[in-house]
């Protein structure tokens, strides 16, 4: 088995010739307010929102209601709710 170099440089590895050391574009910082705003629930879009009763929201605890309402973008570890968002509330 011979091995050849070129004198252009070190020979290509086994992942191709890039330097895998050096970022090829700039990152930027995230932008979590936008993406908040999105909404990403879209109805129909799985088939196990058809199984929750109609009346589903009558259903579930006031609390957990108000969790889900809550415009917090996170849970009180104490007070995670047990149930699935209502559709009307994702």
């Amino acid at each position: 088995m011979s091995t050849t170099t070129s004198s252009s440089g070190p020979p290509a590895g086994f992942f191709g010739s890039q330097n895998q050391n050096t970022p090829s574009s700039k990152s930027s910082k995230p932008d979590f307010a936008a993406a908040r705003k999105k909404q990403f629930y879209r109805p129909g879009a799985t088939k196990y929102d058809d199984l929750l009763p109609p009346n589903y929201v009558e259903l579930v605890p006031k609390a957990a209601l108000e969790a889900f309402r809550s415009e917090s973008e996170k849970f009180d570890w104490k007070n995670i709710p047990e149930w699935v968002p209502p559709k009307e509330l994702r």
